[in-house]
């Protein structure tokens, strides 16, 4: 993510909980300014979270702002991550949050999506089984695999960009404007 990250002057992380991604970002990209949008719930826990920065200034570099991302996702960013969002919502509820981003998006952006990719063959990552299993029972969502993923973004206007696999076995699916 620090590489995506890297070329934007402003990112969004949207359903970032409590900025647990957001902080070395920051920390290491010091000319970045970052949006950290979720419930009002969380935008309150994420307050002490990120106070534990305070030595980085990391508060006077992230706008804190609480919404739902189902209905509209005011913010305006060069970068939008999601973190092991879509994964926790069916197709339908997956759509109108990619719908919401891409809506929000100006001209140039990018969304890089952080998830594990379900594989062709269970036995080429039992992890990304057990995590669609998990999805499926707590929470109606699931693993997808990577055509998953570029219909949906088409489905949102949005088109797949580039794929890159990381250390911990989540991809980063980068998307643009369709």
């Amino acid at each position: 993510v620090l590489e995506c990250a890297a070329e934007a002057k402003k990112i969004a992380d949207i359903g970032g909980g409590c900025g647990a991604l957001l902080a070395p970002l920051l920390i290491g990209l010091p000319h970045l300014a970052a949006v950290l949008f979720e419930t009002p719930l969380m935008v309150e826990m994420a307050k002490p979270f990120l106070q534990v920065f305070d030595q980085f200034h990391l508060l006077d570099r992230i706008e804190l702002v609480p919404g739902d991302f189902f209905e509209a996702i005011p913010v305006k960013a060069d970068l939008y991550l999601l973190k092991n969002v879509l994964q926790q919502w069916d197709d339908a509820e997956a759509l109108a949050i990619l719908r919401n981003i891409r809506s929000a998006m100006p001209e140039g952006a990018r969304l890089a999506i952080v998830e594990r990719l379900m594989p062709e063959h269970a036995a080429d990552d039992p992890a990304a089984i057990m995590v669609d299993l998990h999805m499926m029972v707590i929470t109606r969502g699931r693993t997808r695999s990577l055509d998953d993923f570029t219909s949906l973004l088409a489905a949102a206007g949005l088109k797949l960009a580039k794929t890159s696999p990381t250390t911990s076995g989540l991809a980063i699916i980068e998307a643009v404007l369709a």
